[in-house]
């Protein structure tokens, strides 16, 4: 093993070290390279708290559609 690379000691759950042996299995992967792959996917998303512009633009969209439907049933309403 590379002694360049740092090395960490890991205290995991009940039943997942198994799960992720499992999950890495399928894929191909050493329960390391795994870790490693679920964990760079993960800081590459936005962080907590934080949207990306496609669930910003679908929220957004989801908003002014509601609003269209309350609009109508309103008008709807008032007409009655």
């Amino acid at each position: 093993m590379d002694k360049a690379l740092d090395r960490f000691v890991l205290r995991l759950p009940d039943g997942l070290r198994l799960k992720l042996k499992r999950i890495a299995k399928e894929n191909r992967r050493s329960l390391n390279g795994e870790i490693v792959a679920r964990m760079e996917r993960s800081l590459a998303q936005p962080q907590s708290g934080e949207l990306s512009d496609e669930v910003r633009l679908a929220l957004i969209r989801e908003v002014f559609g509601l609003k269209d439907t309350l609009d109508i049933s309103k008008t709807n309403a008032d007409s009655d």
